[in-house]
């Protein structure tokens, strides 16, 4: 007995201060419980095939959640479960698709814990949508009057947002907001932008605007075309004619801008596709860049004493065709002089 009376104390104050520290780690895990919250899908974007088919995406969650479809335009998803609750999968369905690429989104909510999440569907589709301008840029009468533009499209024009830049415009805006533009009206027939402008009042300037062309898929990507037109003066011209003489007269090393509407005329005789009529720049020991040459043409002047190296911005824009006889307007371009040799580059 008194053995047994000796060490009972010391096992109490073992076993309370071992239960003491066992609440106080369970008061600690419920905390941590209460605060964990567990909500989302096990994937946030799935690429479906034009076929109809069944998808499985599995969602952990430890609280109830519903399920919502949105941008579900013909109903070509259906989702078996609205409501679920803890960690389970979603059942989906979706349809044959005989038209363009689309997108629908499946949106998950739990409102006890202000907690979401969107799970996007992209299909694929039989049809690839086509937009493109066969020209990027057009000359206008100055009498005004339906430019034609050629556009190969097979989207509907209603699901194009258009807008037109004026140069004197800060902001472009639509065509039917602009009441002072002299871009009309535009409308779309067989294969061709049509475009209606008034006529050009001032008899010295030209005048230009950008027409905006964009089209968003159903994936939501921008698909963007610009149509830059320019327009004669009064008198049909574009500007005044100079010679070569006159553009030379106009150079220096640090290149000059030209402020006037001038234009020259002459024969395109080397274009991008000799790939040698720049200096191509070797970036590094095994590469070199020939977007220089690609960016650059020749033009010379209708005697064939006279001629300038031409730079356009991009490779896009050098649309120069070799013998084609060309007019080259020079408002906002550069004239460069380069010596030793002495020669002349228009940026």
């Amino acid at each position: 007995m008194k053995q047994f009376i000796k060490y009972r104390p010391i096992q109490l104050v073992t076993f309370l201060g071992a239960f003491m520290l066992s609440l106080s780690a369970c008061e600690l895990d419920n905390g941590d419980e209460a605060n964990f919250e567990e909500f989302g899908a096990d994937g946030k974007t799935y690429t479906l095939s034009s076929d109809a088919g069944d998808l499985a995406i599995k969602v952990y969650s430890n609280q109830n959640y519903n399920i919502a479809l949105e941008d579900n335009n013909g109903e070509w998803v259906a989702v078996a479960e609205r409501n679920l609750s803890g960690d389970g999968t979603l059942h989906v369905e979706y349809d044959f698709n005989d038209g363009f690429p689309r997108m629908a989104k499946i949106c998950l909510t739990a409102t006890s814990a202000n907690l979401s999440d969107t799970i996007y569907l992209k299909q694929k589709g039989v049809k690839t949508p086509t937009f493109k301008l066969a020209k990027p840029n057009m000359t206008v009468h100055g009498y005004g009057g339906e430019v034609r533009a050629e556009l190969d499209m097979n989207v509907d024009i209603k699901d194009l947002h258009i807008s037109v830049d004026y140069t004197s415009d800060e902001a472009a805006m639509t065509v039917l907001d602009k009441e002072d533009g002299w871009v009309r009206d535009i409308t779309y027939e067989n294969g061709f932008l049509i475009i209606q402008t008034d006529p050009n009042p001032d008899e010295r300037a030209v005048r230009t605007a950008t027409v905006n062309l964009v089209y968003i898929d159903g994936w939501e990507v921008e698909n963007k075309q610009q149509l830059f037109l320019m327009q004669a003066n009064a008198k049909d011209e574009l500007g005044v004619e100079v010679s070569f003489i006159d553009v030379r007269n106009l150079g220096d090393t640090d290149g000059m801008k030209v402020t006037d509407d001038i234009y020259i005329t002459g024969y395109v005789v080397s274009d991008r596709n000799s790939g040698n009529v720049g200096d191509n720049i070797q970036t590094t020991q095994n590469s070199i860049d020939y977007t220089i040459a690609q960016k650059t043409a020749y033009i010379e002047s209708l005697d064939g004493r006279y001629g300038f190296c031409i730079e356009t911005p991009t490779v896009d824009d050098n649309t120069f065709s070799r013998y084609s006889k060309v007019q080259i307007l020079l408002k906002g371009t550069k004239v460069i002089l380069q010596e030793d040799p002495e020669r002349y580059t228009i940026s």
